[in-house]
């Protein structure tokens, strides 16, 4: 049947590398949970693409290092696209900030 493919992004930057796992794990757990609420089923919720990178910012022309980037990629399949209001009021009581994509997978036609 049908079904869409949601992509979202966890992320957190904060001056040490520590301080800014917390946060972005938190929000990861969390979503999680609230997207099981809904019914969703573990193996359809697949966390990749861990990103650590440090932030350097430019201060009256001296590069100064600033502290760290944190990022979860999540690609969720909803097999119900009516949940997809619930699904976004989920990412958003989670502390979800970016979207990247919402796609629609159409029913595999019969040969």
């Amino acid at each position: 049947g049908d079904s869409l493919q949601v992509r979202y992004l966890v992320q957190s930057k904060e001056h040490s590398l520590l301080a800014s796992m917390a946060p972005a794990e938190l929000t990861l757990r969390n979503s999680i949970e609230e997207l099981k609420k809904l019914g969703i089923k573990k193996q359809d919720i697949e966390v990749g693409n861990f990103q650590i990178r440090p932030i350097y910012k430019n201060i009256r022309d001296h590069v100064k290092f600033y502290g760290f980037f944190v990022s979860y990629l999540v690609e969720v399949t909803v097999e119900k696209p009516s949940l997809i209001g619930k699904v976004a009021d989920a990412l958003v009581a989670a502390n979800v900030h970016e979207v990247l994509a919402i796609e629609w997978n159409p029913p595999e036609q019969e040969a």
